[in-house]
């Protein structure tokens, strides 16, 4: 009888345990939730603080100081995949002259450097 008091409370006990955890995990999922977004948006305005020394860079790949807090790693490789497929010599230049190519080539460049220093900044 004693034994069966003891399961009655054990299983009370854990079934108190396992919903006091919910409710902890609950908030705590809260306060993570509200700290990231917190965190977001003091990343987001540091990224547009570092990235608003380089507008030349940022307009060659496409993007404005606005986007800068949004931009992310993935992005930037979309971005700059798409960008670099439209202005590469191969195809921008395709049939030109020597010196259409080698515009062509000059403005690859840029892109690839605008794309590093972005990329690091990020």
């Amino acid at each position: 009888r004693l034994w069966a008091a003891g399961g009655r409370l054990a299983s009370f006990a854990s079934s108190w345990a396992s919903g006091a955890r919910q409710e902890l995990e609950g908030g705590l999922k809260e306060h993570r939730e509200a700290c990231a977004s917190e965190e977001c948006e003091l990343e987001e305005r540091a990224r547009r603080e570092r990235l608003s020394n380089f507008p030349d860079e940022l307009a060659l790949l496409g993007f404005s100081l606005d986007d800068a807090g949004c931009l992310d790693e993935k992005r930037l490789r979309k971005v700059f995949r798409a960008k670099s497929r439209e202005m590469h010599p191969d195809v921008a230049a395709q049939g030109g002259s020597e010196e259409e190519r080698a515009r062509a080539e000059e403005a690859i460049r840029e892109l690839n450097e605008a794309n590093e220093i972005v990329r690091k900044l990020l």
